[in-house]
């Protein structure tokens, strides 16, 4: 190794000489990335740890308690005593505050015991914290990046970096004075403090030109690991580490994950590369090939999925996906996104549907959006009725509720629910692709269309033409519909879908739990709203019942056409027929 000649072996290379061909031998791994927590530091064989300097950082003790799982703050990013939080995975390693700093290691050499210590970096995602990128910082960065090459019993590396971690630690807690603490020949001395004398000289430099608090410490930082490599890792040693970026890692099923990833190779290169960093722990990659493009391929045959249920979930929600000819598809194992104009979704989003399909909602989680759905098409219904009341001349609120509903057709109402849609709507803008906010997808939807029109028109469609009014409301006509379908099939449905499965354009038909339940409310709306219509199908006692199924049967086609067409622009235009018709030709 090169540092056996840089630093342990008498007449070899001094530091100065590894780090002036530190550009050549060591492959250059650390690279800055950025995300949206601004730019970031990572390794490229390490990359689930993601290194953040904020310059002045100091988070509370109280505060770094607190700090989300993975979290490591360095030399003085978090002002309180040194801790190691094993239960949630937060560390502070300092020496500054509540400690006695001659007595307490420095912050690299904490970095080091745990490593020795086998403080598991591989699994889940880490963040370190620091500061200010002095020597003692970075070195701890180093050694938290390189941990899988240092936690071995008889690691070379470990030993070959410790001379400079031991001189380093005694020097930065106590001067000068205590690097006799460490116990080293001589020579060894003399080396090892030529080595950090050289690592140290873009730092001294910077500080003593007062450049220091304007410097880019994340490419400081940067330049100084690949230094240290230079002294450690032979020429070719790191050869073989894959250039793979990360974008995006999701748990799915017990220790196994999926990774989104760009790389400069193909599919079988970076499953390949993928498992050197992570050995068999990868079960799913997502390899973007270009913007909007993607690969997907199963690495572990042994997952309880398939990309097949992968594939629905992705088509429910791309809003790039048009049909049979341009959607996600291919094998059980390998497969790509939509071919003709790639995917609309983001890396995230990827992610985030195939853990879906993994870890699917849980029953608490489907009950309160079953009850938020519920609540919402009250309070909505509650607060139209309430005010269309308030409006009448001499109206006093919830008691002239009656009156309104005899009407049916309030045009104030209808502006209100609409209003109240429109806003939820618009609030969960984010996932527009679950609440319909798109073009019309498909055609073999047109067919059901018709049926569910038909329904309307026997009863099952909010109109002008049912509640005993005159004809004299265009506005409601006309907003009913609207104001309808965007609260039941745009919102209301929109809410059901991110907790179950859903169809999509050119997907298998059957009837979803969010239609159903969907169905359901708007059925109990329509016929709330039009109690005061006989009904006048010339049936008596059977008017109620047959308008009941008419209502459901209309509920149910329009949330069908909804999920199929992946935009509540049909149900509109099947509700506004319906509607017109029933106007016009009331039963």
């Amino acid at each position: 190794m090169l540092v056996q000649s840089a630093v342990m072996a008498g007449g070899g290379d001094t530091g100065s000489d590894a780090m002036a061909r530190s550009d050549e031998p060591v492959r250059k791994r650390y690279v800055i990335r950025t995300d949206s927590e601004k730019r970031y530091l990572a390794s490229l064989d390490a990359p689930n740890i993601a290194v953040r300097l904020e310059r002045g950082l100091a988070v509370s003790g109280g505060a770094a308690r607190k700090a989300p799982e993975g979290t490591i703050y360095l030399d003085g990013a978090a002002a309180g005593e040194p801790f190691m939080d094993t239960q949630r995975q937060v560390y502070n390693l300092d020496h500054h505050e509540g400690c006695v700093r001659s007595f307490t290691l420095s912050t690299c050499e904490q970095a080091m015991v745990l490593s020795i210590k086998g403080l598991d970096l591989r699994s889940g995602e880490w963040t370190l914290w620091a500061n200010e990128p002095d020597l003692d910082t970075v070195l701890a960065i180093w050694v938290l990046l390189n941990h899988h090459h240092l936690s071995a019993e008889g690691s070379e590396v470990r030993r070959t970096i410790m001379p400079v971690l031991r001189l380093e630690g005694a020097i930065d807690a106590g001067g000068l004075r205590f690097a006799e603490l460490c116990g080293f020949p001589e020579d060894l001395t003399q080396r090892t403090m030529q080595t950090i004398d050289e690592l140290r000289r873009e730092e001294l430099f910077q500080k003593s030109t007062g450049n220091w608090s304007s410097l880019d410490f994340l490419e400081h930082t940067r330049r100084v690991l690949h230094g240290i490599d230079a002294l450690v890792y032979a020429p070719g040693e790191l050869a073989e580490i894959p250039d793979i970026e990360e974008i995006a890692r999701v748990p799915i099923t017990g220790d196994r994950i999926a990774v989104i990833c760009r790389a400069g190779s193909g599919i079988y290169e970076v499953e390949r590369g993928l498992a050197q960093l992570h050995g068999n722990r990868v079960g799913l990659i997502a390899l973007q090939t270009s913007p909007g493009t993607y690969t997907l391929r199963q690495s572990d045959s042994f997952l309880p999925i398939s990309l097949d249920q992968i594939y629905e979930r992705l088509n429910t929600l791309d809003p790039a996906v048009r049909g049979d000819a341009n959607r996600w598809g291919g094998s059980a194992e390998i497969g790509g996104s939509p071919r003709r104009t790639g995917t609309a979704l983001s890396p995230g989003e990827i992610g985030g549907a195939v853990q879906w399909v993994y870890r699917q909602p849980s029953t608490l989680r489907r009950a309160l959006a079953v009850a938020a759905a519920v609540l919402g098409a009250v309070a909505a219904t509650a607060l139209g009725l309430t005010v269309s009341a308030l409006g009448e001349p001499g109206g006093s609120g919830l008691g002239d509720w009656p009156s309104v509903l005899a009407s049916g057709r309030q045009p104030l109402f209808a502006v209100v629910v609409l209003a109240v849609s429109a806003c939820a709507v618009l609030a969960g803008w984010s996932h527009r692709h679950l609440l319909g906010l798109g073009p019309p997808r498909g055609w073999r939807w047109i067919p059901l269309a018709l049926v569910g029109a038909a329904a309307g028109v026997l009863g099952g469609a909010w109109s002008a033409g049912t509640g005993g009014g005159d004809l004299d409301a265009l506005g409601v006509l006309l907003l009913a519909p609207l104001a309808c379908e965007l609260m039941f099939r745009g919102a209301v449905h929109g809410l059901l879908a991110g907790s179950w499965r859903i169809q999509h354009t050119g997907g298998r038909w059957f009837v979803s739990v969010p239609t159903l339940i969907t169905a359901v409310l708007s059925a109990a709306f329509v016929l709330f709203l039009t109690d005061g219509a006989t009904g006048a199908w010339g049936l008596g006692v059977w008017s109620l019942p047959l308008r009941v199924v008419a209502a459901l049967v209309f509920s149910v086609a329009c949330g069908v056409v909804r999920e199929r067409s992946a935009s509540v622009l049909p149900p509109v235009l099947i509700h506004l027929a319906a509607s017109l018709l029933a106007a016009h030709f009331p039963f």
